[in-house]
């Protein structure tokens, strides 16, 4: 491989990321993920549905969140980049027809650590899931809403 070939393959590693990335986005876990704050103090927070549609406009989808190294490295890099803020965020876990699924047809396991304790409630309305961080047990958790979140965590599948 000549020098050359080596320089472009670099500069496209650098544009690109670790992982492929785009460049704005993160590479964590074998995917690229983008963390949007849609909504700063004092402004109106956003629904799941415009969370997705603001997604969709970058050529992704809200996250999937099945794996807790997943979890841990995107909390880590929210963690670094808003300290102590009480930032949530909307992923793509929704309920459809009783059952929970990911944006990417898979059903979520509602067994796993990745739930905030003693969610989601079977009886319960809300349909959407947040990535929420809890100051008690010093983690980032799915918990279930319905309404509102500050912002949201596109994902390139």
């Amino acid at each position: 491989m000549n020098l050359l070939c080596v320089s472009l393959l670099v500069i496209v590693a650098v544009m690109t990321g670790a992982l492929g990335c785009p460049s704005d986005f993160l590479g964590i876990s074998s995917s690229c993920v983008k963390v949007v704050i849609a909504a700063g103090i004092g402004e109106r927070p956003v629904s799941w549905k415009v969370a997705r549609e603001g997604c969709k406009t970058l050529g992704t989808d809200l996250a999937v969140m099945n794996v807790s190294s997943k979890v841990e490295h995107l909390s880590a890099h929210i963690d670094e980049v808003f300290p102590k803020s009480s930032y949530s965020f909307w992923v793509g876990g929704h309920k459809i027809n009783g059952q929970w699924k990911w944006v990417t047809d898979q059903t979520i396991n509602l067994k796993s650590n990745l739930w905030v304790p003693n969610s989601p409630k079977k009886d319960h309305r809300i349909t959407f899931a947040l990535l929420v961080p809890d100051s008690v047990h010093r983690r980032w958790y799915l918990n279930e809403n319905g309404d509102w979140a500050s912002g949201y965590i596109c994902e390139i599948f």
